[in-house]
This record gives structure tokens, sequence and C-alpha cells, in this order.
């Protein structure tokens, strides 16, 4: 099969399963574990193989230096500022999501960086989508993560601000969308479908379900694509080591979830800020070096 075949058999297949909880919302409160399940799993193979591209960068070394004085820094700075951090984790998550969304669409189409404008404002609302359909919540599954970071009456501000937004933001992110992917016809019409069943779901089901659904198939499988030229070069056993070295801090974390769940914004810094600041650092095009 061609790789546009596949890539048109994998949008169907997310429009499909975001469909599924338009259709039927209380699909929500069946799939609630599983889904738990893959956003862990996601988040463990994603945070995984950023050894696997720090090997085989330009500079591995410093690159782990980096990496590791970054993680090490968060942890230690958010006991101190832990609202701060949260808006720091807020923004970083925005433009990440954002830029691996462009990215992904540029390696499809080609030519959608030329047209500044609707790439910007795709960029922009791609990554905010994903954060304040987290915080349109109600049922307060997400205000418990936040427990000593957000008062109560914060969280509700947070929430109306949210939900005036996300209506402008799914209007300005079809709206780019549709810019600039309108010259290639009948090539991008289900990445379009695929947009419109994920903001239906959100206005179905439970917003932190559909982030879930986002995470899992569209940003993690995303990334994992965009990176398989280093993925192609690098040997099993980098993987295999990544993943047993990861399996114990994901445990740790997991469990510390339960007993401290405001350590989520700390652990999610400490994640996703090394982790988009390594995408900046490597290339995908350097020659392989090892650490040892």
């Amino acid at each position: 099969m061609s790789h546009t075949l596949y890539t048109h058999l994998y949008e169907v297949l997310v429009t499909g399963i975001a469909l599924a909880f338009v259709v039927e919302p209380n699909l929500a409160g069946h799939f609630q574990s599983l889904l738990a399940v893959l956003i862990i799993g996601a988040g463990g193979l994603h945070g995984a193989v950023d050894a696997v591209k720090i090997k085989y960068s330009k500079t591995p070394r410093r690159n782990f230096a980096f990496y590791l004085a970054l993680t090490v820094l968060i942890l230690v700075i958010y006991p101190l500022a832990p609202k701060e951090e949260l808006a720091v984790l807020l923004a970083v998550s925005v433009a990440h999501f954002g830029n691996e969304d462009l990215k992904f669409l540029e390696s499809r189409f080609g030519g959608l960086q030329k047209r500044r404008g609707s790439a910007s404002l795709f960029r922009v609302s791609s990554g905010l989508l994903p954060i304040l359909g987290i915080f349109t919540q109600r049922d307060g599954s997400v205000q418990h993560f936040l427990l000593g970071v957000v008062s109560s009456n914060q969280f509700e501000t947070i929430n109306t601000v949210a939900q005036m937004l996300i209506v402008l933001d799914i209007f300005t992110l079809l709206t780019s969308l549709v810019s600039l992917l309108h010259r290639h016809g009948r090539s991008s019409w289900i990445t379009v479908v695929m947009s419109l069943s994920l903001f239906a779901a959100f206005e179905r089901t439970s917003p932190l379900i559909v982030f879930a659904l986002y995470f899992f198939f569209i940003h993690s499988m995303r990334s994992l694509y965009l990176d398989r030229r280093v993925f192609a070069r690098a040997k099993p056993k980098d993987f295999e080591l990544s993943l047993l070295a990861f399996a114990p801090l994901g445990v740790i974390t997991v469990v510390s979830l339960f007993i401290y769940p405001h350590l989520l914004i700390g652990v999610a810094l400490a994640f996703t800020v090394p982790h988009m600041a390594l995408q900046r650092r490597t290339t995908q095009g350097s020659r392989p070096r090892a650490l040892t």
C-alpha cells in the first residue's frame, strides 16, 4: 500500500472513533480506564524515544546533559512556584502541539509554510484547542489534579474563559485548515472531516476523553512519524533500553499521582519542556553518534 493510502486509512480510523463518541457519549464512561492507559502508554513511548533521538543527534553528550539538567531544574522549582509552572506548562503545550500538527501537515502536503498567515493561525489554534477542551470540564476531574495550585474560584474563571474561547478557536482552526489545504482538493478532505469529528466529540462527551484520543491517536502517532528517519537508523536494543529505563519512572509517576494528584503539573512539565526543547536541539539528518 502507498503512504497516501495508509494515511487516509489512519485518518478514517480516527474519524470513526471520534464519531462513535459523538453518537454515544456514554461510551466515555466505559472506556475511561482504557483511555487512561492509552495516555500513559503513549506518554511513555513518546518520552522513551527521546533517548534514541539524543543518541543519534549531533552532540549526544551535550543534549543528554541539557535534557537531564532541565528536568531536575523544573522538579526543584515546582514546589516554589506551582502557578507559574502551570502557566509555563500550558504555554509550552500549546506551542508544542501546534508545531507538531503543522509539521505533520507540511510533511504530507508541502508548501504550507509559505502561507505564513494561515500557517500561524493554524499553529496557534490547533495547539490551543486540546488545552481549552480540558478546561471546559464541569465534572471536577481536571480540578482534582490542580489541588494546591488553583483555587476553586480561579478554576471557575478559567473554565468560563475556556468555554467562551473554544468556539472561536474551533472557527479559527477550521478556517485556517481549509485555507491551507484548499489547493489539494480531494486528497485533503478526510483531514478536514477528521478535525470536524474531533470538534464534535468535544461538545458531546468529556473533553478529557477527547484529549486522550487526540494525544494518543494524533499527537503521539504524528510525532513518531515525523521522527521516522532517526528511528530507521536506530537498533532494536536502543528502543528496548529506552523503554526499560522509562518504565520505572512511569510506574513511580502513576503511583505518586494517586497519592498526590497535584504533582501532575510538575511531572508533566518535567517531561514536556525537555521533550519540546529536544525537538529543537536535535536534527534528523545528523550522523549517528552514541553516548558510549
